[in-house]
């Protein structure tokens, strides 16, 4: 209502946030904060309602239980002219499930499914920015190519389920002969590719190659 106080709700809210009727009818909505949102978010949400008399947006709440979940929410401004009193109807989706498939669409354009390792996408946006980081900063990089030999061999011989088990041991290895902050890639097949940052001495990565 005008005052900011839930007047009514339907099934289908009790079904996303877990809160009976009795529980919010005269409460504000603010018993869905997340408390991910900022001051300045409310602010701005209804400052747009009272300009526009309209909010849309995406927005995480949170369920009765604590959960936090993402919900598109479309507030709108209306006036009941019986007693030319302003109120609010919100209509809000849970769209956790697309959250959901939008984080795996990222990670698969992104990464390598086998080995979980950054794709050959991601290595060529890597190395552009590496490079013109190193530029501004005058440091140096080592870029390695790692290709295992006769791995069809292994596939061939003992199955493609055994070779995957190998891709997977050999990219545990190199992610440990690494530092946390340089950068290892899977470009596909049996190539693996390293990105060493800030390079100090060459003899330095001849021990590294050695040591993978």
């Amino acid at each position: 209502d005008s005052k900011g106080k839930i007047v009514s709700i339907n099934k289908s809210f009790s079904k996303i946030t877990g809160y009976r009727k009795d529980e919010v009818i005269g409460k504000s909505p603010s018993i869905l904060n997340s408390g991910i949102h900022d001051k300045q978010f409310y602010k701005s949400m209804w400052a747009s309602l009272k300009n526009n008399s309209a909010w849309q947006g995406e927005i995480w709440n949170k369920r009765k239980n604590g959960e936090i979940y993402p919900a598109w929410l479309s507030i709108a401004k209306a006036v009941n002219p019986k007693y030319n009193e302003e109120f609010y109807i919100a209509i809000f989706t849970d769209i956790t499930s697309l959250k959901e498939a939008d984080r795996k669409l990222h990670f698969h354009a992104n990464y390598d499914i086998l080995t979980k390792l950054a794709n050959r996408v991601q290595f060529e946006s890597h190395l552009k920015s590496t490079i013109e980081s190193c530029k501004r900063r005058n440091s140096k990089i080592a870029l390695f190519f790692i290709d295992l030999d006769k791995f069809k061999d292994v596939n061939d011989t003992y199955g493609h389920t055994v070779g995957d088990e190998m891709l997977k041991t050999v990219a545990k290895i190199l992610e440990q002969s690494i530092r946390k902050e340089d950068f290892i890639a899977r470009l596909g097949g049996d190539e693996f590719v390293l990105i060493i940052k800030d390079v100090k001495d060459n003899e330095d990565m001849l021990h590294l190659a050695h040591k993978i």
